[in-house]
């Protein structure tokens, strides 16, 4: 029994050495070793010192805050830099060491097989970056290395960076496999509440150790310092040649000396949603003859995240689009999650059809990418959301997104308790669709019952067009004030009108698409009348063209655009007076409203027909197309709805009061009526008057359309059984 109180005082004292001597540490140095495995004890006995470390306060990088001119510099001349590979393999895994841009802080120890590695400075290259500057960051700043690239030679000369690692814990994964090009950020080490700042805890990555295992495999292991705690992590960077593409695996321990037992994520997602392409005309890109490219850039870029279960099953989607432009939403979305579930993210891919004619270089090419939840030692892990959106309206904020998303993985912690996960990184090119199994069918109309300005709803409906389950938000508090939507005849994008970002006194065009979140702008008149209004838009029988009605020439006038072009400044293809106007999705023609009655447009002849005359004529809606019955159109008068065969017969009243008619059948329509001061929607029948209310939330309820056959961008999805 003495030898082994003996032996463990040994030990005991071996890893207080250990801990003092590896505080001290030249600073300037990352440890790399080559040709023989990790002994495991190393990850181990970093573990064993975590008690130890998370006892001293928290010291933060002293660089943190400290930004030279190259780091403010554009990635595009950073990256052409010419930096040191202190691993270069003709085959396999070559590491280089990066400096400048964001972040500012650095990693402070590297050794390379087996010799701590003193400082290679990178040169300029072709980055046209002074020499001088390169000096003024390294001497007067005292930068060192701040990113760590790890390229497969498999992918050099055709496809980009496979991996990037910074020195506050995220890793930046590019798939070899189209669309290949980076996109969110994977967080790992302490995650607290972001956008907080009590509790969005600083940290950063010190004493890497980078080993090649082999060709295929590299690993690293590095520690995590956080004011929220001390942790390590090992992860594995695998060369999958099947797929050419890399997989990461990961295992982390973690400490905290937090006094209270506090909810801390371990590794999830980090990343932001449009508009990356503000909606504004293609000035900079032009074809082979240097024109401009017509057409309207993106606007929401539709990234989204989905929590997929063991059985592969997507049980939630997790960005939830209602968000109020300055209030933070944290919330868990899943709890007691088991091991085997997934958090995927999907990164619009080859979406030059409905983002824009021609976007920024390669950015629709962002893979995809799958965490999964391998282990646990504790019970009970959750999934939390963490959002945020920007007023875009503020040109101070950032340009480029007005929400910023973070999702993770995160457990209770316990002050100096030990925890230990891992998990597995996996970029892939996923099919969005695929998680979209059970269709809707349901309304989506406008409402302000979340307050401030309105907002876009789905409210899903059964058989017999009554409410299943409460109504969710489509869009956020970015999209302000949105009225009119219309859906298209494939049931997949709505077409709605909201405040110009820039101007929010004006109305223009967008499309929302149901399966991926993604708004596209549609119109927008900056130069010609930035005082215009665009409204009421309706899609074409096949999609390809758009209906507005528009005040550019000071009267409002029924408009056709196509849909790949938009509307940009001027006036637009003009065809008539109108005020409201209805596209059917039947045959090519367009009912639309005016000071002198109800009229049919054909398009292909031009002409246009007379429905019935009058001055008080608003908001038709065509029937669906049956075979047994003629088609109608609905349309309002201030006496109430009325609803007219399509060859002018049969014009009845079929409520004294309401607006926004939509049809459901050929005999029943959703309807905006106001009772006893409340706004909300009703279902009617034409044939029998019978009305049922549909909505009761306190708030206005107005200007449905129905939709059905295509499900929609719900936060819960499918269950499994």
């Amino acid at each position: 029994m003495k030898k082994m109180q003996n032996v463990l005082i040994a030990v005991s004292l071996s890893l207080v050495i250990l801990v003092i001597v590896w505080d001290f540490l030249p600073s300037d140095l990352v440890r790399v070793t080559s040709a023989q495995p990790l002994n495991i004890s190393e990850y181990e006995s970093r573990k064993a010192l975590l008690p130890v470390r998370a006892t001293k306060p928290f010291s933060d990088d002293p660089l943190r805050n400290i930004s030279t001119t190259l780091d403010l510099r554009s990635f595009d001349q950073i990256n052409k830099l010419n930096c040191p590979k202190p691993i270069n393999k003709s085959e396999g895994w070559s590491v280089e060491f990066r400096t400048g841009g964001r972040p500012f802080m650095n990693f402070d120890t590297i050794q390379i097989r087996d010799k701590l590695w003193s400082l290679v400075r990178c040169t300029p290259g072709s980055s046209g970056i002074l020499q001088s500057e390169l000096d003024s960051h390294y001497d007067q700043a005292g930068k060192k290395v701040n990113r760590l690239w790890f390229i497969h030679k498999a992918t050099e000369g055709s496809y980009p960076t496979v991996v990037v690692m910074t020195s506050d814990g995220f890793f930046n994964v590019a798939g070899a496999e189209s669309p290949k090009l980076q996109g969110a950020a994977t967080r790992t080490g302490f995650i607290g509440e972001p956008f907080s700042l009590e509790k969005d805890y600083l940290q950063h990555v010190d004493n890497v150790n980078i080993t090649e295992v082999d060709t295929y495999t590299i690993r690293v292991i590095y520690d995590i310092h956080s004011e929220a705690g001390e942790g390590i992590l090992e992860v594995e960077l695998k060369w999958i040649t099947a797929t050419l593409q890399p997989e990461l695996h990961f295992r982390s321990a973690h400490v905290s000396r937090l006094t209270t037992s506090t909810r801390l994520g371990f590794a999830g997602f980090n990343f932001m949603r449009g508009p990356t392409l503000w909606g504004l005309p293609h000035r900079t890109c032009s074809n082979a003859d240097g024109e401009f490219a017509a057409g309207i850039e993106a606007f929401h870029d539709g990234r989204s995240i989905f929590l997929i279960d063991k059985n592969g099953i997507a049980i939630r989607n997790l960005l939830i689009p209602p968000i109020t432009t300055g209030i933070t939403i944290t919330e868990d979305i899943s709890t007691n999650v088991s091991t085997g579930s997934k958090l995927v993210i999907d990164q619009p891919q080859n979406v030059n059809e409905y983002f824009s004619k021609c976007p920024i270089p390669g950015y629709e090419q962002r893979t995809d990418l799958t965490l999964k939840f391998e282990s646990s030692t504790i019970g009970e892990v959750s999934v939390r959301r963490a959002q945020i959106a920007v007023d875009l309206a503020d040109l101070n904020k950032n340009p480029e997104a007005n929400e910023t998303v973070n999702a993770f993985y995160a457990v209770n912690m316990a002050q100096q308790q030990l925890y230990e996960f891992s998990f597995t990184l996996e970029p892939t090119a996923f099919a969005f669709e695929e998680f979209y199994q059970a269709r809707q069918e349901g309304l989506i109309f406008v409402s302000d019952r979340s307050g401030g300005s309105g907002r876009l709803y789905f409210l899903p409906l059964n058989d017999n067009f009554l409410p299943t389950g409460p109504a969710e938000p489509l869009t956020d508090g970015v999209i302000k004030d949105p009225h009119r939507p219309s859906i298209s005849p494939s049931k997949r994008f709505v077409i709605f009108d909201a405040d110009d970002y820039k101007k929010s006194s004006r109305q223009r065009l967008y499309t929302l698409d149901l399966a991926t979140a993604a708004v596209r702008r549609l119109t927008f008149d900056t130069y010609i009348n930035e005082n215009s209004n665009d409204w009421g838009g309706s899609f074409s029988t096949n999609s390809s063209q758009f209906t507005t009605i528009t005040d550019r020439q000071g009267s409002s006038r029924l408009t056709i655009e196509n849909l790949n072009n938009g509307l940009e400044f001027g006036f637009g293809n003009s065809i008539t007076d109108a005020t409201s106007a209805d596209w059917n999705r039947a045959q090519n023609e367009i009912v639309f409203a005016n000071n002198y009655g109800l009229w049919i447009y054909d398009q292909d002849t031009g002409n246009s027909i007379p429905v019935i005359f009058g001055s008080d004529i608003r908001n038709p809606k065509f029937s669906p197309c049956f075979i047994s019955q003629p088609q109608k159109i609905a349309y309002v008068k201030t006496s109430g709805i009325y609803i007219i065969n399509h060859d002018g017969s049969g014009n009845r009243q079929v409520l004294h009061d309401g607006d926004y008619p939509a049809w459901v059948d050929d005999t029943r329509l959703i309807i905006q009526r106001t009772v006893s001061g409340n706004t909300d929607l009703y279902l009617l029948d034409t044939n029998t008057s019978e009305i049922v209310r549909l909505t009761t939330e306190p708030g206005i309820d107005a200007e449905p359309t129905f939709i059905r056959g295509f499900c929609v961008y719900l936060p819960i999805l499918r269950k499994s059984s």
